[in-house]
């Protein structure tokens, strides 16, 4: 509840502070139910929402996500992310999300590799994703094999359905078992700085699924600018992470002048039943096209072997590394066309399995 004095203000300044609603970033108080809600009024009304100088935020267990549709500025503030104890390890701290729906393609049976148009009409841009179920692609073998995944690609269609030439159909789909598009936001989403430190989880289960305590960029059009994440706390067990930084089903999405860490490798028996070790990233690409990371950095070492390589990526296309010290470029379930330039990798190095030009 809201009163009118306090609306009108929002509404006039075109922004609200999480203290407008309740947070008090003491570092003591679970502020996540009053940053949710700030984001909640700024969705509906169109409002940019801005931390609170100097406030120091928990983040506790509960369950759910911030959702963020408007531009965001976490300034100078820094959030305490407590994974010791959750309700919920998948959901995302913050999701950053289109206020377009996801459109089902029912009408389109097959696709041919290297198609030029599909019959398929909208009013804007939209990114497609096509699966086929009864094709295998990317059998892994060795210590941590497995029998792979569902053929899937992914490409940019204009208004009229014609593909986008630097991202073409990959495969022949003969039997598609699923089609979907996201229509792409024309106005670009800006969040800028925090400080985030992961106060690392202590699970004990060698096979724990990810955890996805993080920052979600579900919508394209996005820039993330000057974000810091720390961890802090990790032990002799722990389960591993899926990218605090993951941008998944998007397009055109760009992370300038980041710092991140690389998290502790911890170990598991695989599927060949030796032990073999478990990647945890805090950089994280799936099923996303034309995405650029520009002068990031990490806290650790890019050359100590303790931690797992920072990045990995599968189904993307055009990735590039611009002016970057990370320890690791990952393209593990296919890459079309990737790009590392100016930049040092660390012991981990390159990747790569996929198409196109590196």
């Amino acid at each position: 509840n809201i009163n009118r004095k306090d609306f009108k203000r929002f509404k006039k300044d075109g922004f609200v502070h999480y203290s407008d609603l309740g947070a008090l970033g003491n570092g003591i108080s679970d502020d996540v139910t009053y940053i949710r809600a700030t984001h909640l009024l700024a969705n509906h009304y169109g409002l940019e929402v801005r931390a609170d100088s100097d406030a120091l935020y928990i983040i506790g267990s509960k369950k759910g996500s911030a959702i963020i549709s408007t531009n965001t500025d976490f300034g100078n503030a820094t959030f305490i992310i407590d994974d010791t104890n959750v309700e919920d390890y998948g959901s995302s701290i913050f999701e950053v999300k289109s206020k377009k729906n996801e459109i089902k393609i029912d009408h389109i049976k097959s696709l041919k590799k290297g198609q030029k148009k599909i019959n398929f009409q909208m009013n804007q841009k939209g990114l497609i994703t096509v699966k086929d179920s009864t094709v295998r692609r990317y059998i892994r073998y060795g210590l941590n094999q497995n029998n792979g995944s569902d053929q899937t690609d992914i490409f940019l269609v204009d208004k009229n359905g014609v593909i986008d030439e630097n991202t073409p159909v990959l495969w022949d789909f003969n039997e598609i078992s699923e089609m979907t598009c996201l229509l792409i936001d024309d106005k670009k989403l800006k969040i800028n700085g925090g400080k985030f430190i992961t106060i690392a989880n202590q699970v004990e289960e060698e096979n724990h699924p990810y955890y996805s305590r993080n920052i979600l960029i579900n919508r394209s059009n996005v820039e993330v600018n000057n974000l810091k994440h720390y961890v802090k706390g990790e032990g002799k067990h722990g389960a591993p992470y899926q990218g605090f930084i993951s941008v998944k089903d998007a397009s055109d999405v760009q992370i300038r002048n980041c710092l991140m860490t690389g998290h502790k490798t911890y170990q598991k028996i695989g599927n060949a039943g030796k032990i073999v070790s478990r990647g945890s990233y805090d950089l994280l690409v799936t099923r996303s096209i034309n995405v650029l990371f520009d002068n990031c950095r990490q806290t650790n070492d890019i050359n100590d072997e303790t931690f797992w390589g920072i990045f990995g990526s599968n189904y993307s296309k055009n990735l590039v590394f611009d002016n970057c010290s990370l320890s690791r470029f990952d393209a593990h379930m296919g890459v079309y066309n990737a790009t590392i330039r100016n930049s040092n990798l660390g012991y981990m190095g390159v990747k790569l399995i996929g198409f196109g030009q590196f």
